[in-house]
């Protein structure tokens, strides 16, 4: 009897791993975002940046800004889809919404070169800064070789 409930427990756990594979509403989004990660950067999977957009995208669409953020770039620099500045920023906005200081540090890059929005300094200073309060790396090399009004 044991082993007759025990092998019922194992196909009935395999076919959840195996729907919620097949059925990415199942799946949270921060495994969509990491497993999206392994595609763009080919470790863990073969690298292929359209897959890795449509998996942003779906961890997107449950509003997981890690996931927002990184759509964003890949509008940004054109990987995967097309090249679209204004899309990107649109993304950034959203996860900055969220606090995602990252979304700070890109936005306010976006700013301080004219990626897709008029260049604007001081907003540009105001988000790094903010950023680099939070603790980004990223928004503090930035600000430590730009030219931005105090």
């Amino acid at each position: 009897m044991f082993r007759v409930l025990t092998a019922l427990m194992l196909v009935m756990i395999t076919g959840l791993s195996q729907t919620r594979a097949a059925d990415p509403s199942l799946r949270d989004p921060a495994s969509l975002t990491d497993e999206g990660n392994q595609y763009f950067t080919g470790k863990g999977a073969a690298q292929d940046d359209a897959r890795a957009v449509e998996l942003y995208q779906q961890a997107a669409d449950m509003g997981y800004a890690r996931a927002m953020h990184n759509l964003g770039f890949m509008y940004a620099e054109g990987r995967g889809v097309g090249q679209d500045e204004v899309k990107a920023l649109d993304f950034y906005r959203a996860a900055l919404e969220q606090s995602y200081l990252p979304a700070a540090t890109s936005l306010g890059i976006a700013y301080a070169d004219g990626r897709g929005v008029t260049r604007e300094p001081r907003t540009a200073a105001m988000l790094l800064r903010k950023a680099a309060a939070g603790g980004d790396k990223r928004a503090k090399d930035y600000l430590a070789q730009a030219n931005l009004p105090p």
